[in-house]
């Protein structure tokens, strides 16, 4: 979250919208939407909308939402903000700038989205390796301190996003 807001804002955004499904929200412990919140403190980020948390695909939601806040680039995941994209029939870049938190998780028909690829490759290889080193040492059942393994992901320009001309 934090290199997608990093980048968004050195393309000169100014209105970065988040648009979550709840359930990722919670699968990722909120990490995302505290990362979003933590950045609204900075004075670049003032104009940001607040986070669009949503349980399922609501588009009545998401329509007022877009609507009060008109939020230059959408920040989602996976297939859920594409969705209110194709909904509602927003061309990217031209209504709307996008950039994904996950770009495996992307419809084939956008093969061009700016993002996060999140490495996940890597991600398997080290969980592999942890694995083999927990069974040389004979470690069995669950952990009573469980550890996590996060590889950095890497942003990637697409044609969702365009660089912002200084208002």
């Amino acid at each position: 979250m934090f290199t997608t807001l990093t980048e968004l804002t050195r393309m000169n955004y100014q209105k970065i919208g988040l648009v979550l499904e709840e359930s990722l929200n919670l699968r990722v412990n909120g990490r995302w939407t505290a990362a979003f919140l933590q950045f609204q403190l900075f004075p670049r980020a003032r104009k940001a909308p607040p986070p669009l948390i949503l349980d399922s695909f609501l588009p009545k939601e998401f329509a007022r939402w877009f609507k009060r806040y008109q939020p230059d680039v959408i920040i989602s995941v996976n297939r859920f903000g594409l969705n209110f994209v194709k909904h509602f029939g927003l061309r990217m870049p031209q209504d709307v700038d996008y950039a994904s938190l996950d770009l495996d998780g992307l419809l084939p028909e956008y093969p061009d989205v700016t993002g996060i690829d999140q490495n996940s490759h890597l991600e398997g290889a080290a969980a592999m390796d942890m694995l083999v080193v927990s069974m040389q040492r004979k470690q069995r059942g669950i952990p009573l301190h469980p550890m996590r393994i996060e590889v950095e992901g890497d942003w990637k320009t697409g044609e969702s996003t365009r660089y912002q001309k200084l208002k």
